[in-house]
């Protein structure tokens, strides 16, 4: 699904005008939030739930561990069962924090070091003596996304799914550049695997679960199997249905972890705490190739983003796979940690954890300018592009010249103009905030924030190494939350 194709389901879901909100909730935790606070939390929580269709959300805020408000809010299944404090969902690729904990645990033991090739574990593979394990942790190896290739299997191992990119060349030479690729934690799974002679969840399971009272984690499962598991939904063509997925296509290493909000508040505090992982282990851990990132912005480590969040560091990963939605955050300054859950695919976390993170924390003027300030070295090229395209999507005055063959299929004059009065993004925008830049394969995602009359929309124009535009992303920030 394409990012134009997939903002225009998220859109028209959030086009709903609500005016009274009922969504049921069950087993609320709180030690320490005043009733004032957790009151709007439930309000903001529930407005998101009734604009993106999602059907349940499992909250929980802690300060090193110690809960101060949890909540399940809506159904865990359509059949009628309440979403809890502890109930079950698929973490996606949030197991990637897992699983590198896992590969420093081997180093710590003398199994491997991070430094060690890929041809000690993977001699076959064409690339192997150019990629190291550091490279696999830290998304610099080049091994292209096998999520990326159309019709995946829905059955699959490890190795499978590792073979689908095995023939490809490399996107760009293992070292000179960070570009997510889910391939890389399969591979790491894998590693695991071969250097402690045990399955990837026994390892997990004996290591980590067990040993940190982690007891609703769990691997290689769909989380509706087990009990109080939610059941996974997306929305489609004006309806919540439910999403089907088999445990390969949750993933191996990469996504496989399925756990409750309570148990990955514990989690953060162990980790964060040197309860996992040694000192040593938790530096190289959280801390990006200096060469690849301009500070203080922040990067990825082994299994973590690495950045800033109003003046705060803050180490994170969000969640994906079909029907969940994750987002688990942590601040080390204050022992802060969010978890977010969500049994739809549909679900942005984003906003509502902005706004989460403003009611807990309370940040000064001063943080909240400096928050809003525009990401350096912006190329004025691609911002004269972007804004030329989007006063296009605004008339429907497309040129297909500029676009992929894929990106002008979708993005007709009719289509274009449907998601910009969706998205409220009508007229000139007050603001054109740059957000930075990513890779997407062998594309470059330039990201925008921008400000409207009646809505904040997040603004996304990927461009191709031909600098033919793949993708365009419009989606709207919920004017009920600002």
């Amino acid at each position: 699904m394409s990012f134009f194709e997939r903002f225009l389901i998220c859109v028209f879901a959030a086009a709903w005008t609500i005016t009274a909100i009922t969504v049921p909730t069950r087993g609320s935790t709180s030690t320490g939030l005043d009733s004032k606070t957790t009151a709007k939390i439930d309000s903001l929580v529930a407005i998101v739930m009734a604009h993106q269709h999602v059907p349940a959300i499992t909250l929980a805020i802690g300060r090193n561990g110690d809960i101060l408000y949890a909540r399940g809010y809506g159904y865990r299944n359509l059949s009628g069962s309440l979403a809890t404090t502890t109930t079950v969902y698929n973490i996606g690729s949030v197991t990637k924090q897992f699983t590198a904990a896992c590969i420093m645990l081997l180093q710590q033991a003398g199994k491997l070091s991070v430094d060690d090739s890929l041809a000690k574990y993977l001699p076959t593979y064409p690339y192997a003596r150019q990629i190291t394990i550091r490279n696999l942790l830290d998304h610099t190896s080049g091994i292209p996304d096998y999520t990326d290739l159309p019709n995946l299997p829905h059955t699959a191992t490890a190795m499978q799914f590792f073979r689908m990119v095995w023939k490809q060349s490399l996107d760009f030479r293992p070292g000179t550049r960070y570009e997510y690729s889910n391939t890389n934690y399969i591979v790491l799974g894998m590693i695991v695997e071969k250097a402690s002679g045990q399955a990837y969840s026994d390892f997990v399971a004996t290591r980590i679960f067990r040993p940190l009272g982690l007891n609703d984690s769990s691997t290689r499962i769909e989380p509706r199997d087990v009990p109080n598991g939610a059941t996974g939904y997306t929305f489609e063509n004006g309806r919540v249905r439910y999403e089907p997925a088999t445990r390969d296509d949750i993933g191996y290493g990469d996504g496989t972890i399925n756990s409750t909000a309570l148990d990955l508040v514990k989690w953060d505090a162990a980790l964060d705490g040197g309860k996992v992982v040694d000192a040593a282990s938790w530096r190289e851990m959280t801390t990006p190739p200096a060469a690849l990132y301009e500070p203080p912005y922040g990067g990825y480590g082994f299994g973590l983003d690495i950045g800033r969040f109003y003046g705060q560091r803050m180490i994170d990963h969000s969640g994906s796979n079909p029907g969940f939605i994750t987002l688990n955050a942590t601040f080390p300054r204050d022992g802060l940690e969010i978890v977010m859950l969500a049994n739809s695919d549909n679900f942005d976390p984003l906003l509502l954890f902005q706004r989460i993170f403003e009611l807990v924390e309370r940040p000064s003027a001063a943080q909240i300018a400096q928050q809003e300030n525009p990401v350096p070295n912006e190329d004025p090229k691609i911002r004269a592009v972007a804004q030329r395209w989007l006063a296009r999507l605004q008339t429907g005055q497309i040129d297909p010249s500029e676009l992929t063959a894929g990106a002008a299929r979708v993005v007709t004059p009719a289509a274009a103009r449907a998601a910009t009065i969706a998205a409220s993004a009508i007229g000139k925008p007050r603001a054109f905030i740059y957000e930075g830049v990513t890779y997407r394969g062998r594309a470059l995602r330039y990201s925008y924030r921008l400000t409207f009359a009646s809505a904040t929309v997040l603004y996304d124009i990927v461009i191709n190494d031909r600098g033919k535009i793949e993708a365009l992303d419009l989606l709207r920030e919920d004017p009920a939350l600002l």
